[in-house]
């Protein structure tokens, strides 16, 4: 065997590398064939989908990979609302909560104004920003 480099990998190598490890992972762990990827989108006036949010609920959890707000709808209660109903959706799901990683220089307020609770934080991810890693518990 020998190890070759990828300089620019894509969403082609990353697929690749993750049919083997789901393979390899489903042989002790059966239940990790039940990913549900799921995704709420902000339209603006004109319908056009200008934001929102993708989760995927793995196991007793989601996550929650991406939340976008514009920056026009920031402060109109709009990112709490996608929020909740990712909550909401992971309640359905039978998740026992959400978690999620952030940049400082993000959302941490946000997230913690709405119940989310600081797990831990990789000092000096980048030098502009700390990256932390967030989780809630439904009830």
């Amino acid at each position: 065997m020998r190890i070759e480099a990828v300089e620019e990998a894509g969403e082609a190598d990353a697929e690749r590398i993750a049919r083997f490890l789901r393979r390899s992972n489903r042989q002790t762990m059966p239940r990790l064939d039940g990913a549900t990827d799921f995704a709420f989108h902000i339209h603006d006036g004109a319908g056009e989908v200008v934001g929102g949010a993708m989760a995927r609920k793995l196991l007793d959890w989601v996550y929650l990979d991406l939340l976008f707000v514009p920056e026009t709808a920031r402060g109109t209660g709009i990112g709490r609302r996608l929020v909740e109903r990712v909550e909401t959706r992971a309640r359905q799901l039978g998740a026992r909560g959400v978690w999620l990683v952030t940049f400082g220089f993000q959302a941490r307020g946000f997230y913690e104004r709405l119940g989310y609770e600081l797990l831990g934080t990789l000092e000096g991810a980048a030098p502009e920003a700390d990256e932390h890693v967030m989780r809630k518990f439904l009830s």
